[in-house]
């Protein structure tokens, strides 16, 4: 997926127009805005300074100020932050076993999230340990909480799509913390 970026511009005694033919390179930009065509280089920061030609051949001087980048997070990056747990929110519950400290911060993940509509597949939520289904939720009072780096929540609908249909009720994915020395 790639990003898209509109712009548009306002003179002194106008209303604002849209940016044509932006082109952003490593180190500088070059757009048409009416009757402009303009070549600009980064000259530090959020400066750009370079030449603007009209149709009629008239050349001026533009320098440009662009606001600090601020994104909005993702929706992959938010998606993680409401279904991630590293291993310091798993510390900072006390608890000794996997299974109570996902119960006191998310109870919910243990328990299916969809209907019980598929005879084959009744919806329980399946716990994959690095990458490798292990068994049911109650598989997590199995795990030390020192062993583990994160614990992320998938919903039904991306368990499915990740580990196939019999993931009906949403899966937990554990990584462990690499063996220490």
């Amino acid at each position: 997926m790639s990003d898209s970026l509109a712009v548009t511009m306002k003179s002194a005694s106008g209303p604002a127009s849209p940016v044509t033919d932006l082109t952003l390179g490593e180190r500088g930009l070059a757009f048409r805005w009416g009757g402009f065509s303009c070549s600009l280089q980064q000259k530090g920061g959020n400066k750009y300074e370079g030449t603007c030609n009209t149709t009629d051949g008239t050349a001026g001087q533009l320098t440009l100020n662009a606001p600090k980048a601020t994104r909005p997070p993702s929706s992959a990056s938010a998606r993680h932050s409401r279904n991630l747990v590293t291993a310091e929110d798993l510390v900072a519950t006390g608890a000794s076993n996997l299974y109570d400290a996902i119960q006191k911060q998310h109870a919910d993940w243990l328990r299916p999230r969809t209907p019980n509509s598929s005879i084959m597949f009744p919806p329980v939520v399946l716990v994959y340990l690095n990458g490798q289904p292990v068994g049911g939720v109650d598989f997590l009072r199995s795990l030390p909480v020192l062993g583990v780096a994160t614990v992320e929540f998938y919903s039904a609908s991306e368990a499915t799509t990740r580990w196939g249909t019999s993931n009906t009720g949403g899966a937990i994915s554990v990584t462990q913390r690499p063996p220490g020395p």
